[in-house]
C-alpha cells in the first residue's frame, strides 16, 4: 500500500481527519495529487521539514478550534464548509 492508498483509506474512514503527507519526492505533480486526494498538506523531507510540520500542526489545531466555534454559533456541522474555515485561517496569519 502506498501513501496515496493510505490517505484514501484514512479519508474513507473519516474525512475530517487532517492528514499531512511527508515524502522524499520533491515533485509538484506528486504534491498536487496528494491534495486532490484530500491531504491537508504536503511536506518534503528536509532539514527544515519538522519546523514546517510544527506550523502545519498549529494550523490544524486553529482550524479545528474554528470549526468548533462555528458549530457553537451556527449549530451545524462544518465538515461541508471546511474549505471556508481553512481560508479564514489563512487570512488570520
Amino acid at each position: 500500500m502506498n501513501g496515496i492508498e493510505t490517505l484514501d483509506k484514512i479519508k474513507d474512514f473519516n474525512q475530517d481527519i487532517p492528514v499531512i503527507m511527508l515524502s522524499s519526492q520533491d515533485k509538484i505533480d506528486v504534491a498536487i495529487n496528494c491534495m486532490h486526494h484530500r491531504a491537508f498538506d504536503y511536506v518534503v523531507k528536509s532539514e527544515t521539514a519538522f519546523v514546517r510540520l510544527q506550523k502545519i500542526i498549529t494550523t490544524i489545531f486553529r482550524y479545528k478550534k474554528m470549526e468548533k466555534r462555528v458549530e457553537l454559533v451556527y449549530g451545524q456541522n462544518v465538515s461541508q464548509q471546511s474549505l471556508l474555515c481553512r481560508q479564514a485561517i489563512g487570512n488570520l496569519k
